[in-house]
């Protein structure tokens, strides 16, 4: 935005709240509604979204205000995800998390000036299917960096990460 417009611009976006007020309008409208897709490139982009959101939905859920079936999905990014975070995604009904998580290989992410490493995308992969959650994963290949080497471990990553239940 800052090219855009030549300045820097604040982050804005719905109090959990209100994102919630939204949801039982949705589903006064659509009752059938079973599942809601956050169609967003980093649904959470600030921890205090992701924890206002998910903690009203889950006092919404417990209250009777929205049905405990109600399940959603959400475009996330890695380096965002804790453990309790995914703790309260999976309580608040969160169903797929999908994040684009490019490559196992550490070469490669550093050639793409990507912060995550493979030991986070490991942990956080793990806690999220502990969780109850299903990942879903995107990745980058043959980037204009890449070796030979690296795409090797990016296919036995990604073949453990499928037989881990990773779409």
């Amino acid at each position: 935005q800052r090219s855009a417009t030549g300045k820097p611009t604040k982050a804005v976006g719905l109090a959990g709240t209100d994102t919630i007020k939204i949801i039982k309008r949705v589903l006064e409208k659509y009752p059938d509604t079973h599942q809601i897709f956050f169609c967003d490139d980093d649904y959470f982009l600030t921890p205090s979204w992701e924890q206002g959101f998910n903690e009203a939905m889950i006092e919404a859920k417990e209250k009777g205000e929205i049905k405990k079936d109600l399940g959603f999905i959400c475009l996330r990014n890695i380096n965002r995800l804790d453990e309790e975070g995914i703790a309260r995604c999976a309580k608040s009904g969160f169903r797929v998390l999908s994040i684009g998580v490019e490559s196992v290989s550490q070469w490669k992410l550093n050639s793409m000036n990507k912060p995550q490493t493979p030991e986070r995308i490991w942990r956080t992969t793990r806690q999220i299917l502990a969780a109850g959650i299903k990942p879903y994963y995107t990745l980058l290949i043959h980037t204009p960096y890449e070796r030979p080497e690296d795409m090797v471990v990016d296919i036995n990553g990604f073949r453990r990460m499928g037989e881990m239940g990773v779409g």
